[in-house]
């Protein structure tokens, strides 16, 4: 069995397709971006265990989903399974991908 920081890259890539296409969809169809968010998000929430802002994608066995800073400026994303833990620190194109959706629309409705 991989472990999550071997899972991390793969996982991370097919998110961040979905994270992009939510971007498009809401700048040119508000009706398939709503559908598309509520097919993979799961939920929005100030998380106490991680102290931070979370967006939910899975949990369970294996868990996955991303770490908002309080104001928004640094994102994270991670991976867990059963007793295994990775995350990877968003930079770039990725990062503006995250805050745009964190500014404008995930924590600030």
């Amino acid at each position: 069995m991989k472990t999550c920081k071997q899972q991390l890259s793969t996982n991370y890539s097919e998110t961040m397709k979905e994270m992009r296409q939510l971007v498009h969809l809401l700048k040119t169809d508000e009706v398939k971006y709503q559908d598309m968010f509520n097919s993979i998000v799961l939920s929005c929430e100030y998380n106490y265990q991680f102290k931070s802002n979370l967006l939910l994608l899975s949990w369970g066995g294996p868990s996955d989903g991303f770490l908002f800073s309080k104001d928004g400026k640094k994102v994270r994303y991670y991976f867990q399974d059963w007793g295994d833990y990775a995350e990877k620190q968003l930079s770039g194109k990725d990062l503006d991908t995250l805050q745009y959706l964190f500014t404008d629309l995930i924590f600030q409705k």
